[in-house]
């Protein structure tokens, strides 16, 4: 199948970024586009910890900003590699805003990234990716970077 709309979600991690090396050429294959898209979570604890010791319009300034960085560092390299990209910079709950996104623009494919939390950590802080795969309108291709390297070893 050729996926002609691939969204990919970011959140500055290199971890993220990881998602790019499997959706950039898939993406140049069909020569179709890939959507990037930053989820600014104001609902997050950690928003609520760092607001206490800083002002909270200068923290979600710094966070858009950093989120803003991420998608350009994304998208330049998405045109050097020849695949056609746009960015949105999205404010809510990331799984729903992805979910919302890829059926806006009408995803063919989400292709993320995963932490690989296992037990009690992945009960505790539950899963993004795992909430898109249950609620997306397109196929999801989860990438967990060192697997393939662990799986040789």
């Amino acid at each position: 199948m050729k996926y002609k709309c691939i969204l990919v979600p970011l959140d500055g991690s290199e971890l993220a970024e990881k998602a790019l090396d499997e959706a950039l050429p898939l993406a140049r294959q069909a020569g179709g586009e890939v959507i990037l898209v930053g989820v600014l979570d104001l609902t997050a604890g950690m928003y609520d910890v760092y607001a206490e010791a800083f002002n909270p319009v200068d923290l979600r300034a710094q966070l858009e900003k950093f989120l803003e960085a991420a998608l350009d560092r994304a998208r330049a390299r998405a045109e050097a590699e020849g695949v056609a990209a746009r960015r949105f910079l999205r404010v809510g709950v990331p799984h729903e805003e992805i979910v919302n996104l890829a059926q806006e623009e009408g995803a063919d494919l989400v292709v993320m990234t995963t932490h690989g939390r296992k037990g009690l950590t992945h009960l505790l802080l539950g899963s993004v990716t795992e909430r898109v795969i249950r609620t997306s309108p397109c196929p999801v291709l989860v990438v967990r970077p060192g697997a393939a390297e662990q799986a040789r070893s």
